[in-house]
């Protein structure tokens, strides 16, 4: 069975929807009448399952823990992101180090994550 990441969420109606667009992946089952909703494992997460946990309020302050995102294409990435309700959270910062690029991403509620490729 592949790992996987709790994530909180506010508002599921947009924040799932937006996470099985952007993985390309479906809902894989749901628990506890709806309060945990858990996606089938995303390649470009190197198999990893999010598990979204519906919580009353909404996200404040930097994730503790966050996730990168395996894209093509950084500039093709970060409009696929826009397109679905994301943001680029520090815009036009490109980050580079040992073979890696990325940007830094928020999905709808705020909930940070990196968009990354290989440089070689």
């Amino acid at each position: 069975m592949p790992a996987y990441i709790v994530v909180d969420t506010h508002d599921p109606d947009r924040t799932i929807p937006f996470w099985c667009e952007l993985l390309d992946v479906q809902v894989k089952a749901t628990y506890t009448d709806g309060h945990d909703v858990v996606l089938a494992p995303a390649p470009s997460l190197g198999g990893l399952m999010l598990n979204f946990q519906i919580v009353p309020e909404a996200k404040v302050g930097k994730n503790r823990v966050h996730w990168d995102v395996l894209v093509d294409d950084l500039e093709v990435g970060t409009k696929r992101v826009e397109a679905l309700g994301g943001r680029w959270s520090e815009p036009g910062m490109t980050r580079e180090m040992e073979g890696w690029l990325w940007r830094v991403m928020a999905d709808p509620e705020g909930n940070e994550f990196c968009i990354i490729v290989p440089t070689g």
